[in-house]
């Protein structure tokens, strides 16, 4: 019973560890990030699907969905985002979208922050939501 202990422990613990390649959500402040997209040295993308963009997204941002994102090997297969470097701020519903679009983005050379935060929370942060088209 030990050794399965022991292993069961052992497998939890590299599990528990992140690794030094791992995306991490920002530790930027909303003020910060706002500061950031008002002086244009950052875009917001929108990383939920579609369906979820309709119901409510930010003012502002760019929608493109982790399902296109992570088939992504170049930017020059995401054209919606700029070829220069600029911060990428994404974000989903609840922060897992996020980090995963963060992972792809960065290893194809763009400087990404992944918000923990999601749309309703960003909203009630002081973030504007775009008015729904007529």
């Amino acid at each position: 019973m030990f050794f399965v202990t022991a292993g069961f422990i052992a497998v939890l613990s590299s599990v528990a560890v992140p690794n030094d390649d791992e995306v991490k959500h920002t530790k930027d402040s909303y003020e910060k990030i706002m500061e950031n997209l008002e002086q244009k040295k950052a875009v917001m993308v929108d990383v939920r699907e579609k369906n979820e963009w309709d119901a409510g997204h930010l003012a502002g941002a760019k929608l493109i969905p982790w399902s296109k994102i992570r088939f992504a090997s170049s930017r020059k297969k995401l054209k919606e985002l700029p070829d220069d470097d600029l911060i990428v701020y994404c974000h989903c519903k609840a922060g897992v979208r996020a980090l995963r679009a963060a992972k792809k983005l960065k290893e194809i050379g763009y400087d990404v922050r992944p918000l923990k935060a999601g749309f309703e929370e960003l909203v009630e942060n002081g973030f504007e939501k775009a008015k729904k088209k007529k």
